[in-house]
């Protein structure tokens, strides 16, 4: 009787262990760098920018826990907002610098603070659920005087879900147990989100270029 004791007690031991182990688990998100399409080389603005981001904002981790049963996510968003900013001016402008802060002795054509308020990112109640990401950036375009010439306020956002195949491999409602299936999926929303900001920053900023040239 007493072995069978110990051996229950072992096996919820384990359990206990296993289950901890499971429960926090971080997950590192993949995200992706240059996910607006570049412009033709040619085509740039003869000028110079420089884009601002400050330190802390550029550097930010999330870390997340969309149930109470599931691993932690883990994104280095602020990395991906500043390398997709970048990317995208650099298609843009022939030259193209960062900084985490403007100092008095910067000559520029242009500055661009990017300034990434908040972020909602929500995977709902099971597997079936919509994974929905907001981003909220403002983007300050300012001159060489450092006067601001406008200012971009976006909601980047984005609905992805997994596909019937996916939802087949998942073991429970927020637990994807040897996949890539939930990384993937925020992965692509936090993408699909931040692309959605940029471009309309960009449709802002064609805007100023044209009647810029037609002044």
């Amino acid at each position: 009787m007493k072995k069978v004791n110990v051996k229950n007690g072992f096996v919820k031991i384990t359990y206990f262990i296993t289950m901890l182990f499971l429960i926090s688990c971080v997950r590192k998100v993949p995200l992706e760098k240059g996910i607006v399409i570049q412009k033709d080389a040619l085509n740039k603005t003869n000028s110079s920018i420089l884009v601002v981001m400050d330190k802390n904002t550029s550097e930010k981790v999330i870390v997340f826990k969309p149930g109470a049963f599931s691993d932690k996510f883990s994104l280095n968003g602020g990395e991906s907002i500043k390398s997709n900013a970048l990317s995208f001016i650099s298609s843009q402008f022939q030259e193209v610098d960062f900084a985490n802060e403007i100092s008095e002795n910067e000559n520029y054509d242009y500055y661009l603070k990017v300034d990434w308020k908040d972020y909602k990112i929500d995977m709902g109640k099971s597997i079936f659920s919509d994974t929905k990401t907001n981003l909220y950036i403002d983007y300050i375009v300012m001159d060489s005087k450092k006067n601001i010439i406008f200012t971009t306020v976006t909601d980047g956002n984005s609905v992805e879900r997994l596909s019937g195949n996916a939802i087949a491999t998942a073991i429970n409602p927020f637990a994807f147990i040897a996949t890539k299936k939930a990384e993937e999926l925020i992965a692509n929303s936090w993408n699909e989100a931040l692309a959605n900001s940029i471009s309309q920053f960009s449709l802002q900023l064609q805007d100023y270029s044209s009647n810029y040239k037609e002044q």
